[in-house]
């Protein structure tokens, strides 16, 4: 009798790895087809490292690393609530096309585009 190939659960460091390289891609205005390019492997792979369903391999987290100017660490930290809060908005790409729009934008102009986006929801 043949065995059974065994589905892998999808782990957690796995997910946050996924949502971690999710918000660096969104937050850099790039394409899974454009990283995937980089990376030499197919935009479905890049979905399936973003949703945790295939693990990413140490070589291919350093090439990210490279490709977003980040360190290793930033993989594998823990975050905290807050942290996973912005994690949760910088993969939402319209809402990560917002924060690279602010990016230049002076105290007095956040200030002044919170006050503006508030009074749309009034």
């Amino acid at each position: 009798m043949a065995q059974q190939a065994s589905k892998r659960s999808v782990d957690e460091t796995d997910v946050q790895i996924g949502l971690k390289l999710t918000a660096l891609r969104n937050l850099n205005g790039m394409s899974q087809n454009k990283l995937g390019s980089l990376l030499d492997v197919t935009f479905q792979q890049v979905q399936k490292y973003e949703s945790g369903k295939n693990r990413v391999s140490a070589s291919t987290l350093m090439k990210i690393c490279k490709i977003f100017k980040v360190s290793p660490n930033y993989f594998s930290d823990e975050m905290s609530e807050e942290e996973e809060a912005v994690l949760d908005f910088l993969t939402q790409k319209e809402l990560a096309a917002l924060a690279r729009g602010c990016s230049g934008l002076s105290k007095n102009q956040i200030h002044a585009l919170i006050q503006f986006l508030k009074g749309l929801k009034s």
